[in-house]
């Protein structure tokens, strides 16, 4: 019999016919003590002790253990033997030195706070006691006697000046984490030395500080170590820890660099309002989204469907809206396994004789956490070395070491993690779980809706999902998708849009308006608006983006070999409108004319629609793209819905 209480805890959960998959350190697995289809038991090793178990449908771990025949004294150290030391512990108190929260440093360089209850019990969190700055009674008597005060980044490099006679402090939480709330407590001191880690967020973490400080009129100096990345590495070096060199711009971005400051004259060049996507629709360009899905609703595959395509430069859900150009993507999968991803692969139609190399997918990745700068650091170092256009994170809750539902977790991740990715134009999809009620939107905190430009919730159909926009801060993503399942006889599954758009009216003779002014087919919006404006003519931003849309799709539905076959879709109903109200009210027809000849510049949806809307019906073509299994022709819809129905 194992003494290993993780694994221990693994076999367990293996006799009683549990999925399990991971390593030797962290795994995941299908809880025991509730129905569990989709894995949500998070198994550890710990620090403190041997193993930690957390169900993320919220079971409680001594029903997990009771499941599994088993008592906390199987799993934990026994009792007369000390708790192992960790490798290191940081105790924060207030000026008086009572005990506030400690920080623990884990083997694998983690770190955790904890703080203390009115019993004497360390607990996890710092349970809404304010970040102070570490040594703070030396702090204190430093100010009162006008002795120079050393800020470095993290507490062993504050240990290593104290053992060498010097004041020294810094933050909780790493680089940037530094609160203006710290620099009101150095408000009275004389001279104070900011040494920065030797790395870019070293030296973004110290200019931080250094503008606290200014604001504050506290005098500082910026430096550098000597040698190395920090003094503690000087100081193992034989250095003394105090010399250093100054922090120059030279040797750190400038401070206008680091605030992303606007170029006025380069933006009001630039187009802000065109619709840009790297996967339709899942992924638009430099841009953050949370998919949101039920257990077993099929969020995985579909989000592997569309960016398999979109990285072999296929049409995703084999839709008509875009032209999909090459593109990378790094997903990062902590669920699943090998066995599971070549099944869904294949089921997709995707084999040996595909080109995946602009997927580059991450298995069970053992990056730092993601709430934390060292995760984000580590994230954002690895999307610029293979280049990336999006980075896709499935799921949240595996990737962060904070509590996943909880408002500061996930403005941790935005702060370390997504918004460092998106200031580096490199868009993030993070997926998540709903509760039990999906149209109550994401388990856990609000906070996840207010950090992304699109919240798609996702759940399953008889014929296979909808996707529904839910939050959003840009107008052009579709309100909601239907995406079909179809099993082939060769055992694969097309994943496709359900429909075919129709566009409002008035589409068509804008589109036929362009052509006319031979406008090219990937004209953005704000050249297509100068180029109507300056011919005298005048349109709304939502007919124009439509017949925009509508040039591209009859673009790419033509057979590429010049051959096409006329189709019923995509639908304008501009064409039909004139037609219906003659019918149902012929008394109308002068009045009508009467009121198009009053605006000679404007475009008329009535005017000739029905000839011109016929006309871009017959040149459409809707051939089936070259591709794998998944991506194949959408069927037709003989019976498109009316605008208001309108999917996109």
């Amino acid at each position: 019999m194992t003494t290993d209480p993780y694994q221990l805890i693994c076999d367990r959960l293996q006799q009683h016919g549990k999925t399990i998959k991971g390593n030797n350190n962290r795994s995941q697995a299908q809880c025991p003590a509730h129905p569990d289809n989709q894995p949500s038991l998070t198994i550890t090793r710990g620090t403190t002790q041997p193993v930690t178990l957390h169900c993320h449908a919220g079971c409680a771990t001594i029903d997990i253990l009771t499941a599994l025949d088993l008592t906390w004294a199987d799993i934990s150290n026994p009792r007369n033997t000390p708790t192992p030391t960790p490798p290191a512990t940081y105790l924060y108190t207030d000026t008086d030195g009572t005990p506030l929260y400690r920080v623990i440093r884990g083997d694998n360089k983690q770190f955790r706070q904890q703080h203390l209850t009115a019993d004497g019990e360390w607990r996890n969190g710092r349970a809404g006691i304010q970040p102070i700055l570490y040594n703070l009674p030396a702090v204190t008597k430093a100010i009162t006697n006008h002795d120079p005060i050393y800020i470095v980044e993290g507490e062993k490099d504050a240990d290593t000046l104290t053992r060498h006679g010097h004041t020294a402090t810094t933050n909780p939480g790493g680089a940037g984490n530094f609160t203006p709330e710290m620099a009101d407590t150095l408000q009275h001191a004389t001279q104070v030395v900011i040494i920065a880690d030797d790395d870019t967020p070293g030296h973004q973490h110290a200019h931080h500080i250094s503008q606290l400080l200014t604001q504050r009129n506290i005098p500082h100096t910026l430096n550098l170590p000597a040698v190395g990345k920090d003094i503690s590495e000087q100081d193992g070096q034989g250095i003394d820890p105090t010399r250093t060199r100054p922090l120059t711009t030279t040797n750190t971005p400038a401070l206008d660099e680091l605030a992303h400051l606007i170029d006025w004259p380069g933006f009001w060049q630039q187009t802000h309002d065109d619709e840009q996507w790297i996967a339709y629709p899942l992924i638009p360009k430099s841009r953050t989204v949370s998919l949101f899905a039920p257990a077993k609703a099929g969020k995985s595959t579909i989000l592997l469907a569309v960016i398999a395509a979109a990285c072999t430069q296929q049409q995703p859900l084999n839709n008509a809206h875009t032209q999909q150009q090459p593109v990378n993507i790094l997903y990062l999968d902590y669920e699943m396994s090998h066995a599971d991803l070549y099944e869904r692969l294949t089921m997709l139609g995707y084999g040996a004789h595909t080109d995946l190399s602009r997927l580059h997918y991450a298995l069970l990745p053992s990056l730092p956490p993601l709430d934390t700068p060292e995760g984000g650091q580590h994230l954002l170092t690895l999307a610029q070395q293979l280049n990336v256009d999006a980075v896709v994170v499935d799921t949240i809750g595996r990737a962060v070491e904070g509590e996943e539902n909880s408002a500061d977790t996930i403005r941790a991740f935005y702060r370390n993690t997504a918004q460092q990715l998106k200031a580096a134009g490199i868009a993030v999809l993070r997926t998540d779980h709903s509760g039990k009620d999906a149209e109550k939107g994401q388990r856990g905190s609000s906070a996840k809706n207010d950090d992304v430009d699109i919240v798609y919730r996702l759940t399953r159909t008889s014929t296979g999902v909808n996707l529904t926009r839910t939050h959003s801060r840009i107008t052009w993503a579709p309100d909601t998708l239907n995406i079909d399942y179809t099993e082939t006889d060769d055992g694969t599954v097309t994943v496709q849009l359900a429909t075919t758009p129709t566009f409002p009216d008035g589409t068509a003779p804008i589109a036929h308006q362009l052509d006319e002014l031979e406008v090219p087919i990937d004209a953005t919006q704000r050249a297509a608006g100068d180029t109507l404006r300056a011919a005298g003519h005048k349109c709304s931003s939502k007919l124009l983006r439509a017949a925009l849309q509508m040039r591209r799709e009859r673009h790419l539905r033509t057979d590429p070999f010049g051959i096409t076959q006329p189709v019923d879709n995509p639908v304008d109903n501009s064409d039909l409108a004139p037609r219906r109200k003659k019918r149902d009210n012929p008394k109308n027809d002068s009045a009508q004319d009467a009121a198009q000849e009053t605006k000679p510049n404007e475009i008329n949806a009535a005017q000739g629609s029905a000839q011109v809307g016929a006309r871009i019906r017959a040149d459409a073509a809707q051939s089936a793209p070259v591709g794998y299994g998944a991506l194949r022709q959408a069927p037709q819809n003989d019976n498109p819905p009316e605008p208001e129905d309108d999917l996109f």
